[in-house]
């Protein structure tokens, strides 16, 4: 099964975490065409962004997604872009993600 052979981590959640945010402040559907490629080359795909066909993958940033503004929404806008890197090093941790959203809730 994919979760247990590490195919799956806690990058992975931060990654759909990303995606929600990305949708609920865009209004829009995230542009991350995944659902045409096979489950076992998502991973390698989101790990490997130099690869061609993760080119394909990539999505406006969310500036450019009619984001509406909120008294913390750069501050989430930009966690929202980092959460949806396509580089799984290049994303924050599990961690690091409820840090900052409990830092965001405290200064609303």
């Amino acid at each position: 099964m994919p979760w247990w052979d590490g195919e799956y981590s806690d990058k992975t959640d931060v990654f759909s975490l990303g995606v929600l945010l990305w949708e609920l402040f865009s209004g829009k559907k995230h542009p991350t065409p995944l659902l045409c490629v096979p489950r076992r080359c998502e991973h390698a795909l989101l790990d490997d962004p130099e690869t061609p066909r993760a080119r394909l993958v990539s999505r406006p940033p969310l500036s450019d997604a009619g984001i509406v503004a909120l008294s913390v929404g750069r501050e989430l806008q930009s966690l929202a872009e980092r959460c949806c890197q396509l580089a799984s090093a290049s994303r924050p941790s599990a961690a690091e993600v409820m840090r900052e959203l409990q830092y965001l809730h405290s200064t609303v």
